[in-house]
């Protein structure tokens, strides 16, 4: 059943695909042998994560996302009535309907932080469909998440090519830039990014030549939500940024009102790292920083009736693990605590005890940590850190730091950027004002993902993933900029 499932997600996408390249000017064969790769590449993320770097079994984020949308696939096959609801957000996974097969699962309710919304659910729900005729067979998952990503791709290719002189390229480089084809083509949320952004963009388009018809507002919407449900940090950047290009637009593209955009996102920018409050951004970060730093180093994370608590990973001798589900303190141990709706994590010592406590997660120290100096909520630290955040992102890692055998693409895939840009940047051409606004939009929105990233994120295996939208926006400002004939160049 696995084989013949296979074969025809194989077929029905092939096909789809092939329709697809009929609406653009590409030759047939380039098209359909861009998504040969694009599918080679989902399956080699497979094959590395299974039994490169482990021992048969998927590793990794795409291992947690298989799992808990396993169950709630398992859910849906006993109640499709509760799984619905429970999709739409109309129940909790404590519903008494649906809590036999959500205690099973580790990262549906991955909040630490309170935050608004939770980031992995989207995915989960996804794959939980793909699990209805997948069997549970990772490559399928891969063949429709490279799929997807492919789809992206292709309308963020129909969207920009106005712009863009070399189109042949662009296509090949949004398709074939190491780092960006890697990510997008493996069983991760950055698939489902590149789809909503590529939604995004080019309905926003469409939206802005033809603002009365309403049926290009329903895809628009649909991918706002995606980018809101996925990943919250790239949604925010880009709508704020499309928002001064959508001004421009209604201001007939005027160089002065730029002008006074650029001004207004850096007394922005100030604002939400200096004024105390919800928007305040330096808390944000230093929270998410802290966590993640937490999760570099390694470490042993569970509940008990008030508060998270985290244990260094070298002493998980001192507990017991009960069906991968609970622990108990066998040993007296040192660790932090940080009550539910607080920030501030303390320290304290935690008696042994008999008690049984829910897991949260239990995780080695990351072989890719690199030390950072912590925000601490403070504005200057976080200022100070910016040179920093740059280097990790845009170059970073070396092949000297730590991590495994992929920072090599990463490392290849940053000094190829870094030379197109200089190289774009050195043959480019008199922009129009429209464009300007969009190079506005495209380097505004990278920029800011990647002060995002590198602030708060000091484990390279996660920033070479999560800085995708920000390779995208600079690979399509490259081509932009550059000059329309080959004999210039």
């Amino acid at each position: 059943m696995t084989g013949l499932s296979l074969i025809l997600i194989l077929s029905l996408t092939t096909f789809f695909a092939y329709q697809l390249g009929k609406k653009t000017t590409l030759a047939p064969a380039l098209y359909m042998g861009t998504y040969a790769l694009k599918l080679l590449v989902g399956a080699g993320y497979i094959w590395l994560f299974t039994h490169y770097f482990a021992d048969g079994l998927l590793f990794g984020d795409s291992q947690s996302f298989m799992m808990d949308s396993w169950q709630l696939n398992q859910l849906a096959k006993h109640d499709f009535s509760a799984f619905i609801q429970l999709i739409f957000g109309w129940i909790d996974g404590q519903d008494e309907r649906v809590i036999e097969f959500m205690q099973h699962t580790h990262i549906w309710d991955y909040s630490q932080n309170n935050e608004v919304i939770n980031d992995n659910r989207l995915i989960l729900k996804v794959n939980a469909f793909i699990h209805f005729f997948s069997d549970r067979n990772p490559y399928i998952h891969a063949i429709c998440f490279s799929f997807l990503s492919f789809i992206g791709l292709h309308l963020i290719y129909q969207a920009f090519q106005n712009f863009i002189s070399h189109k042949k390229l662009f296509w090949l480089a949004i398709i074939c830039f190491p780092n960006l084809c890697f990510w997008s083509s493996g069983l991760l949320k950055e698939s489902l990014l590149i789809l909503s952004l590529g939604l995004f963009f080019y309905y926003l388009f469409k939206i802005i030549s033809f603002p009365k018809k309403f049926f290009l507002w329903i895809p628009f919407l649909i991918s706002i939500f995606m980018l809101a449900f996925n990943k919250p940090y790239t949604g925010v950047t880009v709508m704020v940024f499309t928002g001064f290009y959508l001004l421009g637009a209604k201001l007939n593209w005027q160089i002065k009102e730029l002008k006074i955009s650029m001004l207004s996102v850096l007394l922005i920018g100030m604002a939400v790292v200096f004024i105390p409050g919800k928007l305040n951004i330096t808390k944000k970060l230093s929270i998410k920083q802290m966590d993640l730093n937490n999760m570099g180093k390694g470490g042993i994370t569970f509940i008990n009736d008030s508060a998270f608590c985290v244990f260094p990973y070298q002493q998980l001798e001192n507990f017991k693990i009960i069906d991968k589900q609970s622990i108990i303190v066998e040993k007296a141990t040192k660790g932090s605590y940080k009550l539910f709706g607080t920030d501030e994590y303390k320290n304290f010592t935690m008696a042994k005890n008999s008690s049984q406590y829910p897991i949260y997660l239990i995780y080695p120290p990351s072989n890719s940590y690199v030390a950072q100096t912590l925000i601490q909520f403070s504005p200057l630290q976080l200022l100070k850190n910016i040179p920093m955040a740059l280097t990790n992102t845009l170059i970073r890692p070396f092949p000297t730091d730590g991590g495994n055998d992929l920072k090599y693409l990463s490392f290849l895939s940053n000094l190829l950027l870094i030379y197109f840009l200089l190289f774009s940047i050195r043959r480019r051409k008199k922009l129009q004002n429209q464009e300007k606004y969009l190079l506005f939009l495209l380097l505004g929105a990278a920029i800011s993902i990647l002060l995002i990233i590198g602030l708060s994120v000091p484990i390279f295996g996660a920033i070479v993933r999560y800085k995708i939208p920000a390779e995208l926006f600079l690979i399509i400002s490259g081509f932009l900029l550059l000059k329309p004939s080959y004999e210039k160049l």
